[in-house]
């Protein structure tokens, strides 16, 4: 990775897990201030603490990105700690493991309202 990423500030949505937890790894050995952010607050703890024991920077905000009032509260927590946001990686999703056929409209707006 370029070396031009430290003390970036990234957040990152579905971090707590697959690519999101990847990426946060990557970025923050790259030296990029990293914003934990999924609705799993225990494991976004546990790998906030591990980038800290590898010597990087990470906050952990549980936070469900389909309330605007908690996105809104993340994005004055991250501005408040780091003074900027210089990248976004929006890898939050969930899967559905019933048939399509048999989903809800509700299941349905939840479904696309995380992609």
């Amino acid at each position: 990775m370029p070396a031009n990423l430290n003390y970036k500030t990234a957040i990152i949505t579905g971090a707590s897990s697959g690519i999101g937890r990847a990426t946060a790894l990557l970025l923050a050995e790259a030296g990029v201030q990293v914003v934990l952010v999924s609705r799993w607050g225990d494991a976004l703890q546990e790998l906030a603490d591990q980038i800290f024991a590898g010597g990087g920077t990470a906050i952990a905000i549980s936070t469900n990105i389909t309330n605007c009032q908690q996105v809104q509260a993340m994005v004055s927590t991250v501005l408040d700690k780091f003074g900027r946001i210089d990248v976004l990686v929006n890898s939050a999703g969930l899967i559905d493991v019933a048939p399509t056929i048999e989903a809800s409209v509700e299941r349905w707006q939840e479904l696309i309202q995380v992609s």
